[in-house]
C-alpha cells in the first residue's frame, strides 16, 4: 500500500514539474489608435528653399500575436497586423526667387491620404513585472510592411496676384502627394500591461502603448513651370517617415 502511494505521489510530482517547465505559450488580438504627431519634411530639389510640407497621421492599428516562452522572462512574439492610414499633408511654397511686387502671398495646398497597410514580423518580450494580479512586459519587434494607396490625386496649388484692390488667383503649380506602395521595414517598441481576469486565469486583458517608426512612408513631388516658356521655374520631392505612438486594448488567452 505504501508502495502504491508513493508510486502515486511521485507520478503527481513528475506531471507537475513538467507542466512547470513546459514553455508558456498564449495568443492575443487588438487594435487601437494612434496620435497625430506633426513632421516636417525634408525637401529635395531644383531651387528648393523655401518649400515645405507637414504632416498628421493618425493610423488605426489591429492585430494578432503569438508569444512562446524563450528563457525564464523572454519570450519571442510571431505577429501579424494591419493597419488603416490617414494622413494629412500641407505642403507651403515661398518662392525662392524675386517675385514680382504684385504677387501679395503664397497660397497651401492641403491634401487627406488614405492608406491600406499590412504588417507581418515579430521580435522579443520581457516580463519586467510578474504578478498574480499584474503583468508589465517591455517589447521590440521588426515588421516587413507593404502599403497599398487608396486615394491619391494630385492638387494645384495657386498664388494670390494683383494689387489689393483686384486681387486674383494665379496657377502656380501642382502638388502631388503619394503613399509608399512598397515593401518598408517597421520598428515596433513600446509597454505592455495584462490583468489576469479571476474567473479565468487563463484569459487576460491590457493596454498597449507602442511607438511605430519606418522611413519613406510618404513620398511627393511639386513643380512650377512658366507658362510662356515651358521652363521650370521651382520643382522637387520629398519624403516622410511613419512615427506614430499607437494605443491599443489586448485580449491575451494562454494555451
Amino acid at each position: 500500500m505504501k508502495q502504491l502511494f508513493f508510486s502515486v505521489f511521485l507520478l503527481c510530482a513528475t506531471i507537475a514539474t513538467a507542466q512547470d517547465v513546459k514553455p508558456r505559450q498564449s495568443i492575443s488580438i487588438y487594435g487601437g489608435l494612434g496620435a497625430y504627431l506633426d513632421h516636417p519634411s525634408a525637401v529635395s530639389g531644383y531651387n528648393a528653399p523655401g518649400i515645405q510640407q507637414d504632416f498628421k497621421s493618425n493610423p488605426f492599428v489591429f492585430g494578432a500575436d503569438y508569444t512562446r516562452q524563450w528563457r525564464k522572462r523572454w519570450h519571442y512574439v510571431v505577429s501579424a497586423q494591419g493597419a488603416l492610414q490617414y494622413t494629412t499633408s500641407v505642403t507651403t511654397i515661398q518662392a525662392p526667387q524675386n517675385l514680382p511686387p504684385n504677387i501679395s502671398r503664397i497660397d497651401s495646398q492641403s491634401d487627406n491620404l488614405e492608406a491600406v497597410q499590412f504588417m507581418l514580423g515579430g521580435g522579443l518580450r520581457y516580463q519586467a513585472i510578474k504578478r498574480k494580479w499584474l503583468i508589465i512586459s517591455g517589447q521590440l519587434g521588426l515588421f516587413g510592411s507593404y502599403i497599398q494607396d487608396r486615394d491619391a490625386t494630385p492638387g494645384q496649388i495657386g498664388l494670390l496676384v494683383g494689387d489689393p484692390n483686384n486681387l486674383t488667383w494665379e496657377y502656380a503649380g501642382t502638388i502631388d502627394d503619394e503613399i509608399n506602395r512598397q515593401f518598408i521595414p517597421v520598428l515596433q517598441y513600446g509597454i505592455i500591461a495584462q490583468v489576469p481576469l479571476s474567473f479565468c486565469p487563463r484569459l487576460s486583458v491590457g493596454v498597449d502603448v507602442f511607438h511605430y517608426t519606418s522611413p519613406y512612408f510618404l513620398r511627393g513631388s511639386w513643380s512650377r513651370v512658366n507658362t510662356e516658356t515651358n521652363l521650370p521655374i521651382t520643382l522637387g520631392g520629398y519624403r516622410y517617415r511613419w512615427d506614430n505612438l499607437v494605443g491599443a486594448l489586448r485580449l491575451t488567452y494562454q494555451i
